[in-house]
């Protein structure tokens, strides 16, 4: 008996695992074929592996199919999302340092060399 099992991930070329094997990738538009020899009433796998696209959601989405008694045709909607770049986070630039004001001059009133004082 033949199973056919049409793969939609939406990203290309990601590794489709039959059984835990590769069989084939995902092309341009994301799509994969899987057909293989199964007996009457045998459980098959599928996994779209994602390990090489770290920001791909659910990681490694799988699907196990049951054949029935005749050749079957299956759809795997792997439904994978990606995760936005992570924002970076614009920081406010440092304010200048503030200069410290400038001396004051110090006033010395006159004769102060002589030791007489004002007043």
């Amino acid at each position: 008996m033949i199973a056919g099992v049409v793969v939609r991930a939406g990203f290309p070329d990601l590794p489709v695992l039959y059984d835990g094997q590769e069989v084939t990738r995902t092309g341009l538009t994301g799509v994969a074929h899987v057909s293989a020899a199964v007996s009457p009433h045998e459980t098959f796998s599928l996994v779209v592996d994602t390990s090489s696209a770290e920001r791909l959601r659910p990681k490694d989405p799988a699907i196990t199919y049951t054949m029935g008694s005749e050749d079957e045709t299956f759809v795997f909607d792997a439904a994978l999302e990606q995760l936005p770049l992570p924002r970076k986070v614009k920081r406010k630039p440092k304010p200048k340092p503030v200069p410290p004001p400038p001396p004051r001059p110090i006033l010395v009133p006159p004769n102060a060399h002589l030791g007489v004082s004002q007043g």
